[in-house]
């Protein structure tokens, strides 16, 4: 998991009110883009992080496609960890500026680590490039206030349509009170908010995450992003394209219910703000049918792996019998009899000679561990033993009672099952 306080909620979404007066559904220019991910980082003080270069590098992908626009792909500024210096995420910003124009779409998508400073009363935020140093991010991290600079002077002196989407983790508090360009009035005010949107990937003061879960490995906002454009599952009124309102839908319906965040009690909510009628994918049928199967595949999935915890926390928590039986009723016990010839073993030792073979059979580490806790009780404590006999005898009564049924039934198949095992053990 990684742990992440949004600067965006608290610092870059300043300002940015729904404005629905202006549809600017259809970009009549150029779509331009920075797209930054940061999971390796290059000092080891800094934690590393998993998935953040893959989002990136699976969001510039969406804009190459169809769906996403079929951006040039010299259109698109795409540093990933090491990449992603700051010399070189400065020269990026640079030639995003001199590149946007009126009538084109600007995006700018940070993925990885984010701070806060603690000196100055107005908790500037940075976010953390590769090669930016814990201990002075203020010099050599991207600063929010420089960042939202660029994104005004590309919305309302270039005109351009500018999209941010930061997913910032931080393993501490980050929060800011300190909102620099409002300043700004009439005319330029109105361009600011129709010509922004905003995303980011969780409230203030809530955490986000990454996990092999989603898509073998993606932070969950980029995961269901992705899927909501590419796949256009966000696409509602099936009108074939995926608007910024019906996204923010979208998104905040399916982090609500993930079934892994719900499974571990995590609250993630996303942030969109912006013009709600703007058109950000188009939805293309081969696209959108292979995003599709791909979340049913992940879906099955992360079904099976949170059924095995959930089997996993249950056998922590059993007692070591009840682990035995548990195991016990998915054996043949009719095979593990003839196996370990138990009719030819004394009373006392069949209860040990069935554990053994049982502990045989490729056990983990939590059933060798009841395992050995259960032949200790079993040793050492009569009444204890006593018990746990009565309730293996039950066990072999309800394979006769079974047999026995099958008979009175004429259950043949079940009759034939039985006699050709049991010729196939006497042969």
């Amino acid at each position: 998991m990684r742990y992440i306080l949004q600067l965006i909620a608290g610092i870059l979404l300043y300002n940015a009110v729904p404005a629905q007066t202006v549809n600017q559904a259809s970009a009549t220019g150029n779509t331009y883009a920075l797209i930054i991910g940061v999971a390796k980082y290059q000092y080891p003080e800094v934690r590393q992080l998993q998935f953040a270069s893959r989002d990136a590098a699976v969001f510039a992908d969406f804009l190459m496609s169809a769906s996403g626009g079929l951006v040039p792909q010299k259109n698109i500024k795409l540093l990933t960890d090491s990449m992603a210096t700051t010399g070189e995420v400065d020269k990026a910003i640079r030639w995003l500026v001199a590149k946007a124009k009126q009538g084109d779409r600007v995006f700018i998508y940070f993925s990885g680590h984010g701070e806060v400073e603690n000196v100055t009363s107005s908790k500037n935020g940075y976010l953390i490039c590769y090669n930016t140093p814990s201990v002075a991010f203020i010099h050599m991290g991207l600063s929010i206030d420089y960042l939202n600079d660029v994104v005004n002077t590309m919305s309302v002196d270039s005109k351009a349509k500018v999209i941010v989407i930061t997913d910032a983790c931080h393993s501490g508090t980050m929060a800011g009170n300190k909102f620099k360009g409002n300043l700004f009035a009439g005319e330029q005010l109105m361009l600011k908010r129709e010509n922004e949107i905003r995303m980011a990937s969780s409230k203030p003061n809530q955490l986000s995450n990454e996990k092999a879960d989603w898509g073998g490995g993606r932070g969950v906002f980029s995961y269901h992003l992705v899927n909501g454009l590419q796949g256009g599952l966000a696409d509602t009124d099936h009108d074939k394209v995926v608007s910024v309102g019906e996204l923010k839908n979208y998104l905040e319906h399916k982090m609500a219910n993930d079934p892994v965040l719900k499974n571990e009690g995590d609250v993630q909510t996303p942030v969109i703000t912006g013009d709600t009628v703007f058109k950000l994918a188009t939805v293309v049928e081969s696209e959108a049918i292979k995003v599709k199967e791909q979340v049913t595949t992940d879906s099955v999935i992360i079904m099976q792996a949170m059924s095995s915890m959930v089997t996993e926390n249950e056998d922590e928590n059993a007692s070591p019998d009840t682990y035995f039986f548990n195991l016990l009723k998915k054996q043949n016990l009719e095979g593990l009899t003839d196996s370990l010839t138990l009719n030819n073993l004394a009373a006392d030792d069949m209860a040990f000679a069935i554990i053994t073979a049982l502990k045989k059979n490729g056990l983990n580490e939590i059933g060798q561990r009841k395992f050995v806790e259960l032949k200790t009780i079993l040793e050492n404590d009569k009444e204890a033993f006593n018990r746990f006999n009565l309730d293996l005898a039950a066990a072999f009564l309800e394979i006769g009672q079974n047999i026995i049924a099958a008979y009175i039934r004429g259950d043949e198949a079940e009759l034939e099952r039985r006699r050709y095992y049991n010729s196939g053990n006497n042969s």
